[in-house]
């Protein structure tokens, strides 16, 4: 067995795509149907996703709003 990684078969860096996903989303078949569908038009290509490394990452992060006690997706700043 090789210890040699073949670069065929990673994904350049400019062709990731991370994309942060609400788990019921994630979960939904039509939700998720809907969710690529809008990603990849945006990547200009809507018919199809080869060529692209997308990494779906799901939304575990909740804060809670201290005036209402009412847990939300905790704000993501990039």
């Amino acid at each position: 067995m090789s210890d040699t990684i073949d670069p065929k078969t990673l994904a350049a860096v400019d062709r990731v795509v991370s994309v942060d996903v609400p788990m019921d989303v994630a979960f939904n078949k039509e939700k998720m149907a809907t969710a690529t569908a809008s990603v990849l038009e945006r990547l200009g290509c809507p018919g199809c996703h080869s060529g692209w490394d997308i990494r779906w990452r799901y939304i575990r992060e909740f804060e809670i709003n201290p005036a209402t006690l009412e847990a939300k997706v905790k704000t993501i700043v990039r």
